[in-house]
């Protein structure tokens, strides 16, 4: 049996890829952390949304396990401009869903993926452009996980030997 950990599979996108690897092949186990609870996912791993708690003893007491991938399906679309007035909530909580959670399955990926594992992240193809001063916080926090992306490919020991790392550009 082939392993998947999906950080945030009971959100819409989570709830898809969960679903294509339970019935497109049936030797993925597919588990899943996040608020909510996927019922397609073999085992749940409920947490409040502080990604600071997936690290306690607990959590990873429940998760201890190597994995063939390691996917973050947690991702925000935030429309808003500098003159919005709530621009600084929409960053905090956009990062919680872009930058924390791929920060997270950076460092659940250093202690539980598998050899020649496979690491995915969400980007956006719209940070791309930057042409869009309406995304300004939805641009910040993508080109923050590139960020981490470019630096995980550049020191490649931070990660297990032969990781496959992408960001799919959503």
């Amino acid at each position: 049996m082939k392993s998947a950990l999906v950080i945030g599979g009971g959100t819409q996108l989570g709830q898809r890829i969960v679903s294509k690897f339970t019935t497109i092949s049936p030797i993925w186990k597919v588990y899943n952390i996040d608020k909510q609870i996927n019922k397609q996912a073999y085992e749940n791993f409920l947490f409040d949304g502080n990604f600071n708690k997936i690290l306690t003893a607990e959590m990873c007491r429940k998760i201890i396990r190597k994995y063939d991938c390691i996917i973050n399906a947690s991702s925000s679309y935030s429309k808003c401009e500098l003159k919005d007035d709530n621009v600084i909530q929409l960053l905090q909580r956009a990062n919680d869903k872009d930058l924390n959670s791929s920060l997270m399955a950076a460092l659940l990926a250093k202690k539980y993926l598998k050899e020649n594992g496979l690491l995915v992240f969400m980007g956006s193809e719209n940070r791309l452009k930057k042409t869009h001063s309406n995304l300004i916080v939805d641009n910040i926090t993508k080109e923050s996980v590139s960020y981490l992306t470019e630096l995980l490919l550049k020191n490649p020991n931070e990660l297990p030997e032969k990781t496959k790392l992408i960001t799919l550009l959503v």
